[in-house]
């Protein structure tokens, strides 16, 4: 069996954009800060990690972010980049699709409630992927039915109106890609009809991380099973919610785990997170710092000084999740993301666990 590794790489305005080589097809957003007071060509186009060549092995799609729902229409806040990485990902042969998000859905919500914003939206869309030339599109509506930014039920919310939604872009998207990422909580899912969903979509993404959103750091946020050495709840987990979307008649081979490449730190709140690399350097680097391993929940984390400190995947847990994934029939696996992995560590233990031996992503 083939499986999909899909990465979101995402177009932060404050940070140069990643590049991928081939100088002569790269924006200028690809160039670093300091690049009029560097020497050499090489110098003068790189990353945020200009040292460091930035490889895509190891992905089968990526998920471009973002392509913003804003007033009446979409807006791409860096369309170079864009066209950039649909130019690399032709040459590398991997599938390109933009995620259209807007944070806490409530625009999701307002074009879905009735036909005629609904067509406008699939028609613009359209427009996006052509111009582009892009695989398909991945919608990051993530929690259907939910005022995450007042984090309430969006009043007079219809599960109609969502499949609709969906309907439309399938409608004027019928060869390309349609995927979604979706919540891993009980109030992700109890608003939405997979039954009816799932039929329109090539595979789903599902979120697991950011569990125990109020304890980020302080205790397991993106665990397989049930369990946790820190506080909040030993209720989430990856099993729990892969099983309920199964039960909702999604087939296995439409589901995706979805893994983190950064750690959340204890008492540093939601922006209080590290990449894949700070951490490992940490363990290397810093005697303070232990690595440990949650039998029960399957699940990494790092002490300092023998109390909880860091909540993360490290390879232990990155590859029990890939023999999950070959073990339940799954279709492959989702990282957050690839800008947290600039090193390609976790990158490439998933590429051997998943990828090595079993073929590639497939034709979708």
């Amino acid at each position: 069996m083939s499986y999909r590794v899909v990465s979101y790489i995402t177009d932060k305005l404050d940070e140069p954009f990643l590049y991928f080589g081939r100088p002569d097809l790269a924006p200028d957003a690809c160039k670093i800060a300091d690049a009029s007071a560097a020497g050499s060509e090489k110098d003068q186009i790189g990353t945020a990690f200009p040292d460091h060549e930035m490889t895509l092995d190891g992905i089968t799609h990526i998920n471009y972010g973002f392509v913003f729902l804003r007033n009446d229409g979409l807006y791409i806040r860096r369309p170079e980049c864009l066209r950039y990485m649909s130019r690399i990902c032709k040459e590398k042969g991997i599938k390109l699709l933009c995620s259209l998000q807007q944070w806490g859905g409530q625009k999701f919500d307002e074009r879905s409630r009735s036909e005629a914003l609904r067509r406008k939206n699939a028609r613009m869309v359209r427009e996006i992927v052509d111009e582009y030339e892009l695989d398909g599109v991945d919608v990051d509506w993530e929690y259907p039915g939910l005022n995450l930014g007042k984090n309430e039920p969006i009043q007079d919310f219809k599960d109609e109106y969502y499949i609709q939604f969906m309907q439309a872009l399938r409608d004027e998207l019928p060869d390309k890609l349609l995927t979604i990422a979706h919540g891993c909580e009980t109030r992700h899912w109890i608003h939405t009809d997979f039954a009816a969903l799932h039929p329109l979509l090539d595979f789903i993404n599902l979120m697991g991380y950011d569990f125990n959103w109020s304890f980020l750091g302080e205790a397991h946020h993106s665990n397989l099973y049930p369990g946790s050495c820190g506080k909040g709840s030993e209720a989430y987990s990856v099993d729990r919610a892969v099983k309920h979307y199964m039960s909702l008649g999604v087939p296995a081979e439409k589901i995706h785990i979805g893994v983190p490449y950064y750690g959340y730190v204890a008492g540093g709140g939601p922006e209080g997170f590290l990449r894949f690399d700070q951490i490992e350097a940490l363990l290397r680097d810093d005697p303070r710092y232990a690595r440990q391993f949650d039998e029960k929940a399957g699940q990494s984390y790092v002490t300092k000084d023998g109390a909880f400190e860091i909540a993360y995947d490290d390879e232990r847990t990155l590859t029990l999740k890939c023999d999950y994934i070959k073990a339940n029939g799954l279709g492959g696996l989702m990282n957050w993301t690839y800008n947290h992995d600039p090193l390609g560590q976790a990158r490439q233990i998933v590429k051997k666990q998943l990828l090595e031996g079993s073929g590639t992503g497939g034709d979708r």
